[in-house]
């Protein structure tokens, strides 16, 4: 075979080698991850302000004992809290706990 097939077949290996890593060195991938994270926040934020809406509503209808649904509640508040602080990217704090209070009042308004 002669030296320039050789030299030929080694430029096109390193090209297809070059093209076939590059994913990995491109830093826009990890963007993808951080709105994959922000996004999967932003649905448990919502799935536990529904189930905080849904708990008071089941309260409300005598459904739920006073005592089991303070527990569950603040239990759920602390864990929006945390999500909260998730999304602002803030260490958890009690202004994250008053500000998903604000969130659920709101929700509240508007289903009425």
């Amino acid at each position: 075979m002669p030296i320039g097939s050789l030299l030929l077949i080694a430029a096109l290996s390193l090209l297809v080698l070059f093209y076939l890593a590059l994913p990995f060195f491109k830093e826009s991938g990890l963007g993808e991850n951080v709105d994959q994270k922000r996004s999967s926040l932003l649905a448990e934020r919502e799935r536990i302000l529904a189930a905080i809406l849904e708990l008071e509503a089941d309260n409300q209808l005598g459904k739920v004992p006073t005592s089991i649904f303070q527990e569950q509640r603040q239990g759920l508040l602390e864990k929006g809290a945390r999500v909260l602080a998730q999304l602002e990217g803030k260490p958890e704090s009690a202004t994250s706990t008053r500000a998903l209070e604000k969130i659920i009042a709101n929700h509240r308004n508007k289903e009425q």
